[in-house]
């Protein structure tokens, strides 16, 4: 029996984390380790994660929001000549 890619559990929706990895352009298996950090929220039925949509776009939305972050401060220090911390 295939999985579906979506349910609602009380009124949240929930996406498989195979469909999540696909939409954020993570793998699934890191997708399943946001879970089990509770960095996002998910639930496991019939052998199946599924992740809540909103969690997960929180997460992503988040972490790009970082990582430009990061790179804008890099270039700062690399155009005024400052070591970069490693």
């Amino acid at each position: 029996m295939e999985a579906k890619e979506h349910i609602l559990i009380n009124g949240v929706s929930y996406i498989s984390a195979r469909r999540a990895a696909r939409e954020y352009g993570y793998t699934p298996d890191y997708v399943g380790q946001l879970v089990r950090s509770g960095k996002i929220k998910g639930h496991t039925f019939s052998r199946t994660l599924y992740v809540s949509e909103k969690t997960i776009a929180v997460y992503a939305e988040r972490a790009k929001e970082e990582r430009e972050t990061r790179a804008k401060e890099r270039k700062m220090e690399f155009k005024s000549g400052r070591k970069v911390p490693i």
